[in-house]
């Protein structure tokens, strides 16, 4: 049985009593990385605005599922709901599996419709046309757009400003307590 989670937020910190809800979608990458990488994973946090971004050489299930787990454990935090376009590397028994494996509520939206996935096809594109910016201005070539897509995240997801956290998008995902969790 769960323990209850006091709702009280302590002395100026914001506590967010929401569940996590990832969106995530692959994306084309700006040119051929200098490892192989054509691809990456864009996951966003529904309720946060936090992003993650994790590159790969295919746009697989495997891959997929496998960079899926890698967020959970590098956050410690598993989602509630995970929203997905049901393309075929999406709508497979591996990508199920995962879910079912973790107790998660998989929502998969028409495949390649854009305005059903808004919130990661809007990060895509933030991060798409701010990395091709930094990748130009600095004068690096276009195939380490795998390091600056990771620099510009990490640097949004700590400099910004979320407005109901006293803090950054990295502090007011840290602080998220999903309803009916207990921490143990």
């Amino acid at each position: 049985m769960a323990e209850a989670i006091d709702t009280q937020p302590s002395e100026g910190i914001a506590t967010f009593q929401q569940a996590h809800e990832l969106r995530a979608d692959w994306a084309d990458a700006a040119s051929l990385a200098w490892d192989g990488s054509r691809y990456y994973l864009m996951i966003v946090e529904e309720n946060t605005e936090y992003y993650a971004a994790s590159t790969s050489k295919d746009r697989s299930a495997a891959g997929a599922v496998a960079m899926l787990e890698d967020w959970i454990t590098e956050t410690g935090h598993v989602p509630r709901t995970l929203r997905l376009d049901g393309a075929k590397e999406f709508a497979v028994s591996e990508m199920r599996d995962f879910c079912r494996k973790h107790n998660i509520t998989l929502q998969l939206v028409s495949a390649y419709n854009h305005s059903l996935q808004c919130r990661v096809e809007g990060a895509i594109r933030v991060t798409k046309s701010h990395t091709r910016v930094a990748l130009k201005q600095s004068g690096c070539p276009l195939r380490f757009w795998g390091r600056a897509t990771e620099d510009l995240i990490n640097k949004r997801n700590t400099l910004w400003a979320h407005k109901e956290a006293n803090g950054t998008l990295t502090t007011a995902f840290e602080r998220m307590q999903p309803v009916g969790v207990s921490d143990n």
